[in-house]
């Protein structure tokens, strides 16, 4: 049961990780790149990306947690 917990909470990091990956090359690379306001766009669209992976991140954290609580009390 530990071991379908910890592969499940990997699946978390990786995507969490590649979102925001996605979301700092958008806002950091991509966007200085382009005029005023579509950079202004990017740059935003960036930033929400970058939290949106460390959202995912810390809900396979959350999960993670709650399993191996569930786990304790069986």
């Amino acid at each position: 049961m530990k071991f379908d917990t910890l592969k499940a909470a990997r699946r978390y990091w990786i995507v969490g990780a590649v979102i925001a990956m996605i979301g700092v090359l958008l806002a950091r690379v991509v966007a200085p790149h382009f005029e005023a306001r579509p950079r202004s766009l990017l740059n935003v669209a960036g930033r929400l990306l970058g939290m949106a992976g460390m959202v995912v991140i810390a809900i396979g954290i959350s999960r993670r947690v709650s399993a191996a609580q569930k786990d304790e009390q069986l």
